[in-house]
């Protein structure tokens, strides 16, 4: 198909990511009006808001590499924004949240990479678990969190912890764990 000059080529959802949209143009060049076509290529991208149905990643296609969690130190990297999107993204906060309320009451629960805004720790915490321990790598993240816990008065029942999975000690074994972490970053998951 033609394209008008000046036209922007990626979906109008794509269009304010330049991220998703160069990531769509260098496997789609010539672009699809289809958005099952789309979805494939997109699920790469980690964007099951977008494709909530079709997520599954394709069992042959095109592979990209992102750094591993193991690069997320880097503090340059930390934006609000990005943790305040993901919150108000419903189609993924309500699977988690449906199985957080059939799962963590009365628990002890690990809650890892909580981010800035403690969104599973405090779902965690409403729908009744026993205690919620919170970890968080990034330092501003988690003086966030720890906010974000204090404002709603669960502070004696989450506990954010600031460092790595592998470096933190817990008082006691927990009973679930409950973590978002598909990318390093809340701003690489395309939401």
């Amino acid at each position: 198909p033609t394209q008008e000059v000046g036209a922007n080529p990626c979906p109008p959802m794509l269009a304010d990511d330049p991220y998703l949209c160069r990531i769509r143009q260098r496997f789609h060049p010539h672009g699809h009006r289809h958005r099952r076509s789309c979805a494939k290529l997109m699920a790469f991208a980690f964007v099951p808001a977008l494709f909530p149905r079709s997520f599954a990643l394709p069992k042959k296609g095109i592979s990209l590499n992102w750094p591993s969690t193991g690069s997320t130190a880097g503090q340059t990297y930390w934006k609000l924004e990005g943790y305040k999107r993901m919150r108000d993204d419903t189609a993924r906060t309500s699977a988690y949240y449906h199985a957080i309320d059939a799962l963590a009451p009365g628990k002890v629960v690990l809650d890892l990479g909580t981010g800035a805004l403690a969104l599973l720790a405090l779902r965690c915490a409403k729908a009744g678990a026993k205690h919620v321990f919170a970890v968080e790598a990034k330092l501003q993240a988690a003086q966030q969190a720890r906010k974000a816990v204090k404002a709603v008065g669960l502070e004696h029942q989450i506990t954010v912890l600031h460092g790595r999975s592998q470096d933190v000690s817990l008082p006691c074994r927990v009973q679930l764990v409950v973590h978002e972490i598909v990318g390093e970053l809340a701003s690489c998951e395309g939401v």
